[in-house]
């Protein structure tokens, strides 16, 4: 399978989470887990089907829209990639139809803008069988309007990106950065939703796919692992995208290279970093450092991370397993019963 398709977790307004890809590979229902009983509850999502590289954003009115994504089988082989949309209503536990996208993508970008809409950009179709796989990536970007449960095709990007990694500026527009085809290509653009109309940022320092970009309390953007170019080996450098001057600026290394990793920006503005690696670790955006936690964790790789109501942070997907951390106590270990 792609190296990528990292598992969706959207907490809700009752402190519920709810993981549309529970399973490292695929699922035919989303799962729910409620903090105050600690257990799951499972859902089916009749259109999705089999669920995987799909995107999850919740909307103002506290609904969720899963885009895209979706497994296929055709015969001996099969595709990766959709353009179903459903809206999941947490008063009812639900999922009901939301119209389709104009293109089919998994493994995109989805970013819930100003006024409610959503921007959702590139992604790939992937197709494979036999042992191998194609992995097509578009330039294509569309608007969600929830109002309607309709999408429309906007600008499309400068370049096509397979893997990209999406965050919402202090001013409105949306930083996309990684998932280039090649690395001469451009690292990052920004879309301005007023124009639909994208600016070419300044080159990232390290060019990067399957990339994670998380926005944090100052406005800045931390952006951590992925895949380098010229190897298919997770890296561990870090930067800061600073919103104030424009421009990527380096800010050292993770303390263990990650790809398919997740974050979760904390209570106290530090960033908790996890999955990817059998590991967990910390940034603090005052010092710029990033601190291993000491845990031994379950190899979350396409985990999910979410913070839970009690401050604590819940780690799931990608194993049987799922991990509470609850600082400063180490993990508590849950085994998900189906």
């Amino acid at each position: 399978m792609p190296e990528a398709f990292v598992a969706p977790a959207t907490t809700l307004a009752d402190g519920r989470v709810l993981f549309t890809q529970p399973q490292y590979v695929l699922a035919t229902k989303a799962a729910i887990y409620n903090p105050q009983t600690q257990s799951f509850t499972y859902v089916a999502d009749p259109l999705h089907g089999n669920q995987v590289g799909q995107s999850a954003t919740r909307l103002r009115d506290g609904k969720v829209l899963i885009a895209g994504g979706g497994f296929q089988p055709l015969g001996s082989r099969y595709k990766i990639g959709g353009v179903v949309a459903t809206i999941f209503n947490p008063a009812t536990d639900t999922f009901n139809d939301g119209g389709i996208l104009r293109v089919e993508r998994s493994d995109h970008a989805a970013v819930l803008l100003a006024d409610g809409r959503v921007f959702i950009c590139g992604g790939q179709v992937v197709e494979g069988g036999g042992g191998g796989f194609t992995e097509t990536p578009t330039a294509t970007a569309e608007i969600y309007d929830p109002a309607t449960s309709t999408s429309r095709l906007t600008t499309p990007m400068r370049v096509a990106r397979g893997t990209p990694s999406a965050v919402l500026l202090v001013d409105g527009r949306v930083l996309i950065v990684g998932g280039a085809p090649s690395a001469s290509d451009p690292t990052a653009e920004i879309f301005d939703p007023l124009s639909e109309t994208y600016t070419i940022a300044p080159p990232m320092i390290v060019p990067r796919r399957s990339t994670l970009a998380t926005h944090l309390p100052n406005g800045d953007v931390l952006i951590t692992g992925g895949l380098g170019y010229d190897s298919s080996e997770a890296i561990a450098s870090a930067e800061l995208y600073v919103h104030l001057t424009g421009r990527f600026e380096p800010n050292g290394e993770m303390t263990t290279p990650r790809v398919r990793h997740n974050a979760v920006l904390l209570p106290n503005g530090r960033v908790f970093i996890g999955g990817g690696a059998g590991t967990a670790e910390v940034f603090d955006p005052k010092t710029h450092a990033f601190n291993d936690l000491g845990l031994t964790l379950f190899l979350h790789n396409s985990g999910a991370i979410a913070l839970l109501p009690d401050k604590s942070v819940l780690i799931a997907g990608g194993t049987q397993f799922t991990e509470r951390f609850i600082p400063p106590v180490p993990i508590q270990r849950i085994i998900r019963r189906r």
